[in-house]
């Protein structure tokens, strides 16, 4: 398909129906990018781009369908799903990428391998993230300059293949990957610091779970893995006031501090020096 390109602003509003854009867009200069479907699907089967400052807007009262890329060159990225149907999902199948903040408003499907990343602002999942069912895709999201904020289950309902975050000022885990009964991806990598809030938090991977960096917060945090844990630092910050860790291998990367009790259920091995604190 062929690329429109608008010195400007795009602003498609109160759409009645099903709206696909088939052809690439963009802009340059301040131009920004809003598509609003007051009643019905939004598909983007093309780029939509601003290559200057503006920002990307898009919604949909009900499903919105990313098979292409999203992206901010200067400003946000925000996409928005079930404005009128709660059930609207964002069923996500490329790239969505911003300069500044990257907001995903709505229950994320993940339907092919897909990123979703931030130069130097937030990225902010609202809701839950789940795999389509088919054959099971990979989540990157990175934040170089800001945090990664999830404030939904990911892979409770339905399992991705990997999950890969990274964040320069840490990643914010206000809900759990998978649960203690199924795993929310085969593989869980998490590169930065890791907070874990807003109640008990369980991290289940198939086969790995990585910590890379310190994981932190005053909640209890299960970790479980088909074949191994890998955890770098806990409770550099706030200590956990438990933690239960379970898989054939658990390997100890840094020092340990829990606020309750530490259990290690599994072949555990000292990879550094270790200090374990636990009450």
């Amino acid at each position: 398909a062929s690329a429109v390109s608008i010195r400007g602003v795009v602003a498609i509003e109160e759409l009645v129906g099903l709206y696909i854009i088939g052809d690439g867009v963009s802009t340059g200069g301040t131009g920004s990018i809003d598509v609003n479907v007051a009643l019905g699907y939004l598909i983007v089967n093309a780029d939509v781009i601003t290559e200057g400052s503006g920002a990307v807007t898009l919604a949909a009262a009900d499903h919105v369908v990313i098979n292409a890329d999203v992206v901010s060159g200067g400003s946000d990225v925000t996409i928005t799903s079930g404005t009128v149907v709660p059930a609207g999902t964002i069923d996500l199948g490329g790239t969505v990428s911003a300069m500044e903040d990257v907001n995903m408003n709505g229950p994320v499907v993940v339907t092919a391998d897909s990123e979703v990343s931030s130069l130097a602002g937030n990225v902010t999942f609202a809701e839950t993230i789940n795999d389509d069912g088919g054959p099971t895709s990979d989540l990157t999201v990175d934040s170089l300059g800001g945090m990664v904020i999830f404030n939904g289950d990911i892979g409770t309902a339905q399992a991705l293949d990997e999950l890969n975050v990274s964040a320069g000022r840490g990643i914010m885990l206000n809900a759990d990957v998978g649960t203690i009964a199924a795993a929310g991806a085969n593989t869980v990598t998490f590169l930065d610091d890791v907070t874990i809030a807003n109640g008990p938090t369980v991290v289940h991977a198939g086969t790995t779970a990585t910590f890379d960096d310190d994981v932190s917060g005053a909640e209890d945090l299960t970790v479980i893995a088909g074949s191994t844990v890998n955890l770098n630092s806990v409770g550099d910050g706030d200590a956990p006031t438990d933690l239960d860790v379970t898989a054939p291998n658990i390997n100890l990367r840094g020092d340990i501090t829990v606020a309750g009790d530490a259990s290690f259920n599994g072949t555990t091995k000292v990879v550094r020096d270790v200090d374990l604190e636990a009450d």
